[in-house]
């Protein structure tokens, strides 16, 4: 990441928010002291987390010791505080208080503004109701995760050709929620690098986390040209043979991977120019460009259909009292997850009762807990239906007509990401409940002709859609 800048050259300004232990920093001060074209370098770090503010200060402790024997003179401090908030003049209660007629005027104020962001902001939903959003909104940003309002608001922190680094994740790229932040992503900046780590283990593995992320870097205010697309299984990166290179204004080192691919694309094959919604598709190789170009040739919208498509609106745990096993007369069919296989819907799943628990194999002692294994009960299988109540009626749609029916959750690693089933409406009952982990194909919460159920099935089911929604 540190290695991705272009220029660290003079007085270098730098911004690390969330910043941890430090280890970002540590990097850039080490590729500056490498290049060797850095006069001053001022930083401040950024943390919430007064233990974390702990760490940061013996790892830049290392780094003034290291700059103290070259000509760079560094200037490190550490911030204890809320980054979406330490702008703010009110600042951010910790009370929830409303931050009524607050306004946002940067960081922190007797600073001049950044000259380099390098990031690896925290993942989390941001409420809607939070000081946190509320502050971000001061600011003009509008971000429902912590991390797209930590580089939002580090992006306004950077002067006119500044440069951005961060780790974050995949899922900016795409859907509603993301579009705020991915325009004033276009509108601030320019797109230079964006690295795919593929796997969703290897690159925080020794913290547990499961995601995808891309590494992106940015410069703000510049003209948007190729943009360098690669991706590597993990992160076990290293410096590439003969990678060095010099000019009269910047120095790079080339860095590799295990299975590591790499091209320059146009910035229209990343993000389409007719595009609304400012989509990211990333291709790192001709082949998964291609898919890219050949899906262009779909160019219907699901409403130029006259269909939409909608989340289940059953949500289990606010029915729970509605919910039974088996269908009756006061109760209609209820449609989960588990009941697509081989794209069809196959209904009801037979429920098992629950198993007492097997005795202990080896007594225990008189008193406490018996000693040895014990086999757990069964987990009680979906319910089948749903009692029509003044509570459920309302989240119930007319069962007519054929409804195509995906889940809403899948992991990278199947074998299909999108697997769509017909459904017929052949069941009882005159009303019909989806669950809230489907994605219903619809129109006006009803189903439609089994022609346009089964053509659309058949896209949603074929190799290019699957491969196309992996990119």
């Amino acid at each position: 990441m540190a290695s991705l800048f272009e220029s660290t050259e003079g007085q270098v300004r730098l911004l690390d928010p969330g910043c941890g232990s430090g280890a970002l920093t540590a990097a850039f001060v080490a590729e500056a002291l490498e290049r060797g074209a850095t006069e001053s370098l001022d930083v401040d770090a950024v943390d919430v987390d007064p233990a974390m503010a702990l760490e940061a200060k013996r790892t830049l402790d290392a780094c003034e010791a290291a700059c103290a024997a070259s000509p760079v003179s560094l200037r490190p401090r550490i911030r204890v505080a809320d980054f979406l908030c330490a702008g703010n003049r009110s600042r951010c209660p910790g009370d929830g208080v409303a931050l009524a007629g607050a306004r946002y005027d940067g960081l922190f104020p007797d600073l001049c503004p950044y000259t380099h962001v390098i990031a690896n902001p925290p993942y989390g939903k941001i409420r809607s109701d939070s000081v946190q959003r509320r502050a971000l909104r001061s600011a003009g940003v509008e971000a429902t995760n912590l991390y797209a309002g930590f580089v939002a608001l580090a992006l306004r922190q950077l002067i006119p050709g500044g440069e951005l680094v961060a780790i974050v994740p995949r899922s900016f790229c795409n859907g509603p929620y993301f579009r705020p932040f991915r325009e004033l992503l276009f509108r601030e900046a320019a797109l230079r690098r964006i690295h795919l780590l593929e796997s969703r283990t290897l690159a925080f593995r020794d913290d547990d986390v499961l995601q995808e992320t891309v590494i992106i870097h940015a410069v703000k205010g510049a003209r948007q040209c190729e943009v360098v697309v690669s991706a590597s299984p993990g992160a076990d990166f290293r410096v590439a043979a003969d990678s060095r290179t010099a000019g009269a204004r910047s120095w790079y080192r080339r860095f590799s991977a295990t299975g590591m691919s790499e091209r320059k694309a146009p910035f229209r094959d990343i993000v389409a120019p007719d595009d609304p919604a400012k989509l990211l598709r990333i291709a790192p190789t001709a082949q998964d460009q291609e898919i890219v170009d050949r899906f262009g040739a779909f160019t219907c919208r699901i409403s130029d259909l006259e269909t939409e498509v909608s989340t289940g609106p059953v949500v289990e745990f606010r029915h729970h009292a509605d919910l039974v096993s088996e269908i009756d007369e006061r109760s209609v069919p209820l449609l989960f997850p588990a009941h697509l296989a081989e794209g069809r819907v196959r209904w009801p799943i037979q429920s098992s009762k629950r198993k007492a628990p097997q005795e202990a194999l080896q007594k225990g002692p008189a008193r406490g807990p018996a000693r040895g294994p014990v086999k757990r009960p069964r987990k009680q299988r979906k319910p089948n239906a749903i009692r029509v109540s003044d509570r459920s009626l309302r989240w119930l749609w007319p069962h007519q007509g054929h409804f195509v029916v995906t889940r809403r959750f899948t992991a990278k690693e199947e074998r299909r990401r999108v697997v769509a089933a017909v459904y017929d409406s052949g069941l009882p009952g005159v009303l019909i409940g989806f669950d809230n982990k489907l994605n219903v194909f619809h129109h006006r919460k009803a189903g439609f002709g089994r022609e346009k159920a089964l053509g659309l099935a058949t896209f949603l089911n074929s190799t290019l859609v699957d491969r196309y929604y992996r990119l």
